[in-house]
Order: structure tokens, then C-alpha cells, then sequence
């Protein structure tokens, strides 16, 4: 894939309402196939976490949930799958002491993106 196919993508991709991804099985899936291991068995008995949510929100963001010692409460953190199966997170980890509180930070969040693509 050339440089100016991967910025074609990346800009029909990230159109506002062109969603990205269907469900979290799509996302697992691509970061599979680059070789990730975000979702591997190993790496969320680690963290003891968990995907939240089954269809994404806009197409890329979803909610885990971890829980750092198996003695400490779980807490929420914001994610985003990018176009290329990678997957990043959106602000602090391990942030969020309820599900409520990590999706105004995530629409908040957009709100300032989307200002900032204007």
C-alpha cells in the first residue's frame, strides 16, 4: 500500500459518521492479523480486563475494564482502534471509577476533536 493509499484511508475512515468498525469481534480481529496481542488471553489475564462494550462508539472507540491487582476494584479506561488494527488509549488508564464517568470523558472528548477538525 502506497503513502497516498494509507492517507486515502485514513481520511475516508475517519469521516464524521463513516464508521470504521462494526463490533469489537472486527477490531480483535485486525489487531490479530498485524500480530497484536491487545487482546490475547494472556495480556487481559494480566491486566484483568475486559471489553465493555460489543459494538464500537463511532466506529473505533470502546470501554475495558482492569482491575490491577486482583485485590483492587475494577476501573474504566477509554480506547480507540485505528485504521491499522493498532489500538491506543484515550486518556488516563486505569482512570474511571464508573462506566458513566468514561463515556463523558469519551464525549467530551469528541467534542474537541471534531472542533479541532473544523
Amino acid at each position: 500500500m502506497t503513502f497516498m493509499d494509507m492517507f486515502i484511508l485514513t481520511m475516508t475512515t475517519t469521516k464524521k459518521g463513516n464508521n470504521m468498525y462494526k463490533s469489537i469481534k472486527e477490531i480483535v480481529e485486525k489487531n490479530k492479523k498485524i500480530n497484536g496481542h491487545f487482546f490475547d488471553k494472556m495480556t487481559m489475564g494480566f491486566f484483568n480486563s475486559g471489553v465493555v462494550n460489543q459494538k464500537p462508539v463511532k466506529g473505533k472507540y470502546f470501554f475495558t475494564t482492569e482491575a490491577v491487582r486482583e485485590y483492587c476494584r475494577k476501573r474504566y479506561t477509554v480506547r480507540r482502534a485505528n485504521p491499522d488494527g493498532t489500538i491506543d488509549t484515550i486518556g488516563p488508564f486505569y482512570k474511571w471509577d464508573t462506566l458513566e464517568d468514561a463515556k463523558l470523558f469519551l464525549k467530551n472528548h469528541m467534542y474537541e476533536v471534531e472542533e479541532m477538525e473544523i
